[in-house]
């Protein structure tokens, strides 16, 4: 293929091996060995382009630069599904540069949009597993900018699909829910049935992160019905996936574990790593809040070992935070804050406001437990503003049992309290329980800390002053205490 960029009906196909050798040997042509690739001397190049500028070939070759690799982009996303993606997304990070430079051609010049939005949509998957997330969104802002007028087309639907699952990986759940619904409308003026599901999976993890459960669950199942009918093995994964997350997150431990073990048989037989990984990190989880730590350990190290390989960014952080909090639960907080440290490093460099919010929120927990309560203060107030900012109740939720608990052991028992309160209902309120590793220790400190107190009735009414306040008063009380 990089021969159609290079020769033209001056230089025959056939000559063009040797002209490239010529080059090199003319010291004109720098080949890196590392790389495994040739590059032009920064003089040659530039003067190379004021030629093409003077002889007035500059925009043919760009247009011929932005056709070889929009051709490249659209034929790497076929692979991006199956075994064979690792090699891809190798090819695809090499040609970075070369793929930012089309696309900034079809952008800057407005040539041939409907091209440049294509390549931008057959980019999404690399850029979520590659962790490019801010830069995706950027590119696909300024393609779908290009034609606000456009007829709606699949590739549009595409498009803004592909733009809300990024803004969601960044905790912008308003954007995310915006794009996808926009999607959603195209799809079904299309009746595009795969479409359509790829804008309704979206739309039930958005709304899961918001405490939505039962309209997360209405998305997913109308999905996992699509995906039956048009026998979408790789989709059918996906739903199973997210019913299982969602089970999880309402403390339904066997279905997670059958709907998620049913995923990854589904995954193994496909050869996806990518999403061969997440299965083995969901069905961690799913271990580690039931305490079988050995377990969730073992799933977690085999799921690591993928997303290395696959230089999947994001897989690699929340994992290392998985892992630290099985060190954590086990007494190894050297092990712990390795881990911890190590996946907040790879999340301030994707930007990841809740992920970095949780990990704040994990380092607190660290410095309670080895009686750190000042460092631990200051790590949940961190916490509990950035999750404010991302605006995600559920993590606030798990959030205010902890300052809870800071506060009980603080000996400041209205205060713990008056916490707890407000966390009970929030989980009352998106009807998440206390996970079944978590829940003795809840029971234990709640009832030392009703113990600790002479009048069982202030203990309670501070419980109930909590369960009144909203969101925002409980945040302010927490930041407070």
């Amino acid at each position: 293929m990089r021969s159609n960029i290079v020769n033209d009906d001056r230089i025959e196909e056939s000559e063009v091996l040797d002209l490239l050798a010529s080059l090199v040997d003319k010291s004109m042509v720098v080949y890196d060995e590392l790389a495994g690739r040739y590059r032009l001397l920064e003089t040659v190049r530039q003067y190379a382009r004021d030629r093409m500028v003077d002889n007035g070939e500059i925009d043919s070759r760009r247009d011929r630069h932005l056709a070889h690799f929009n051709a490249l982009a659209v034929g790497a996303n076929t692979h991006l599904k199956g075994s064979d993606q690792q090699r891809w997304l190798e090819a695809l990070e090499t040609e970075h540069d070369n793929l930012r430079t089309a696309l900034a051609w079809s952008s800057e010049q407005n040539r041939a949009p409907e091209s440049g939005l294509r390549m931008a949509v057959a980019m999404c998957r690399f850029w979520e597993v590659r962790g490019h997330l801010g830069e995706g969104r950027d590119w696909l802002r300024v393609m779908l900018a290009l034609g606000p007028n456009m007829h709606p087309t699949a590739v549009r639907g595409d498009a803004l699909n592909g733009a809300g699952a990024l803004a969601h990986w960044q905790a912008d759940y308003m954007s995310a829910n915006r794009l996808c619904e926009e999607s959603l409308v195209i799809r079904r003026k299309l009746g595009d049935q795969g479409g359509i599901c790829g804008a309704l999976n979206n739309l039930g993890i958005v709304a899961a992160a918001q405490g939505a459960n039962r309209a997360a669950q209405r998305y997913y199942e109308e999905c996992l019905s699509i995906d039956r009918e048009l026998g979408d093995q790789w989709g059918i994964a996906m739903s199973l996936n997210n019913l299982g997350n969602l089970a999880r997150d309402l403390a339904d431990y066997p279905t997670a574990q059958a709907l998620h073990e049913e995923s990854l048989a589904i995954r193994r037989v496909l050869g996806d790593p990518y999403c061969l990984a997440m299965s083995l990190r969901n069905l961690g989880t799913v271990a580690y809040k039931r305490s079988d730590n050995p377990a969730a350990r073992m799933l977690f190290e085999e799921g690591l070992a993928i997303q290395r390989e696959l230089g999947d960014r994001q897989g690699i952080a929340n994992t290392l935070n998985d892992l630290g909090n099985v060190a954590l639960y086990q007494g190894d907080y050297s092990g712990a804050r390795i881990h911890f440290e190590a996946s907040l490093l790879v999340l301030q460099e994707l930007g990841d406001r809740l992920g970095i919010a949780g990990l704040f929120s994990d380092l607190g927990l660290l410095e309670f437990h080895q009686g750190n309560y000042s460092s631990a203060s200051e790590l949940y107030r961190l916490s509990i503003s950035k999750s404010r900012e991302v605006g995600d109740p559920l993590q606030i939720a798990g959030l205010l049992g902890n300052i809870a608990s800071l506060a009980a052991t603080l000996a400041d028992l209205d205060g713990a309290a008056r916490i707890w309160g407000a966390a009970e209902r929030l989980r009352e309120e998106f009807g998440l329980p206390i996970p079944a590793n978590e829940r003795s220790q809840y029971v234990d400190q709640v009832g030392a800390a009703r113990a600790a107190v002479r009048n069982n009735g202030e203990f309670d009414l501070a419980w109930e002053e909590g369960r009144a306040m909203t969101l925002e008063q409980a945040i302010e009380v927490a930041l407070a205490e």
